[in-house]
């Protein structure tokens, strides 16, 4: 993704504009600009990861250099969830715990579901090694696929992500670990 930075430079009654384009990387680039016939060195630092039109990122997970894959990451989990493409979706679990699911339970069980709002929300390493990643979103669902009876449900979830093969794949959570939900 390309961004561009706008920016004035004003000295005493002079005022220029500098547009500058910058990638979605951690590098900086710098153009000259003419302020009062005189040209000036600006730095234009791009803007910390903040997400893609799914997933947002955050503010406290923004400096964390696994943000933006992460947050793709959970694009294609949030959007398979909603296109019900299940069979995607079970490439995105560690083989192990994928066994402890029963596929043609869980496909029932999001039917009806659709999610948005989706915010990553932290970023962190588990005692494990494992990436730990904390993700708010809500969901609307007939009553009958929702805990207690909710047709609208926030939700604040952490996922333990493993790293196989180069790619995040979702493992199981600690067994003291449990997902937060409220009704909206």
């Amino acid at each position: 993704m390309r961004k561009i930075a706008i920016g004035f430079v004003v000295t005493g009654a002079a005022v220029s504009l500098f547009v500058g384009a910058c990638s979605s990387g951690p590098k900086s680039s710098s153009t000259r600009v003419a302020a009062s016939g005189a040209s000036t060195k600006v730095s234009i630092v791009p803007p910390a990861h903040t997400g893609n039109s799914v997933v947002y990122v955050a503010a406290t997970a923004r400096s964390d250099p696994r943000a933006p894959a992460v947050a793709t990451f959970l694009t294609r989990r949030y959007t398979d969830i909603n296109e019900r493409n299940f069979d995607d979706y079970w490439k995105m679990y560690t083989p192990t715990f994928r066994a402890t699911f029963d596929p043609k339970q869980v496909a029932a069980g999001y039917r009806s579901t659709e999610i948005f709002d989706i915010h990553l929300t932290e970023l962190g390493t588990s005692a494990d090694g494992r990436v730990a990643a904390t993700v708010a979103f809500t969901s609307t669902q007939d009553a009958a696929d929702a805990p207690n009876g909710q047709s609208c449900t926030h939700w604040t979830v952490g996922f333990f992500l493993r790293t196989v093969g180069g790619a995040y794949l979702i493992d199981k959570a600690p067994s003291s670990y449990h997902a937060k939900h409220a009704a909206c």
